[in-house]
């Protein structure tokens, strides 16, 4: 459904997912199209572990991408 939702968008809109997403592909399909969007994802993740103990508030990051993911 939410690939379905995305035919929609256009660039510069913003789509708010709250969470149960986490796909590169996914994520990938939102550059291609300019779209951005805020997802939230597990704490488990070493990126969001390192953002929770910087003490910010807020911030940019980037996830890398695993190879495992790319196939």
């Amino acid at each position: 459904m939410a690939l379905r939702h995305l035919t929609k968008t256009q660039a510069g809109d913003l789509v708010v997912y709250d969470r149960g997403y986490p796909a590169v592909w996914f994520y990938k399909y939102h550059r291609l199209k300019n779209v951005d969007f805020c997802m939230r994802i597990v704490k488990g993740s070493n990126v969001v572990k390192a953002f929770l103990e910087s003490g910010k508030y807020s911030d940019i990051v980037d996830f890398p991408c695993l190879e495992k993911s790319l196939q």
